[in-house]
């Protein structure tokens, strides 16, 4: 995936890649609970993996396009702090969700990758939006 991302990232804006990603990712969480034989469980994480790939370069774009001049590093570490968080308390929460099984963990973390995919559609149509009106 690292490797077709600079293709990718010329033709496709970042924002409607971290769209894609999320979706890929929200219906491989939704999915690896509804199967169990080892080929469809790697092939699930083989797509997993093929749409975080793409996630981590486009994010770390947009942080440094999207930052006040000069704040770039303020970004990236507000970013570390998000993910160094979420690290914590996302396997905490889930280890009490998985008392009732782990259909609930996966389809959790769906749940919170689809509000992730939601957020990045949305800002995906205002950057639209705002192109088109400075085309005019």
């Amino acid at each position: 995936m690292r490797l077709a991302l600079p293709w990718l990232s010329r033709h496709i804006r970042d924002w409607a890649i971290i769209t894609a990603t999320m979706c890929v990712a929200c219906a491989a969480y939704l999915s690896f609970p509804l199967f169990g034989t080892v080929p469809m469980l790697a092939a699930i994480a083989f797509g997993l993996g093929l749409g975080l790939g793409a996630t981590q370069p486009s994010t770390m774009s947009l942080i440094y396009s999207t930052a006040p001049a000069g704040r770039g590093g303020e970004a990236v570490g507000l970013r570390s702090v998000v993910l160094n968080a979420s690290s914590t308390v996302l396997p905490l929460a889930f280890g009490g969700v998985a008392a009732i099984g782990m259909l609930p963990v996966f389809w959790s973390m769906a749940g919170v990758i689809a509000c992730g995919g939601w957020f990045a559609n949305r800002q995906r149509a205002a950057e639209r939006r705002s192109s088109r009106k400075s085309l005019c």
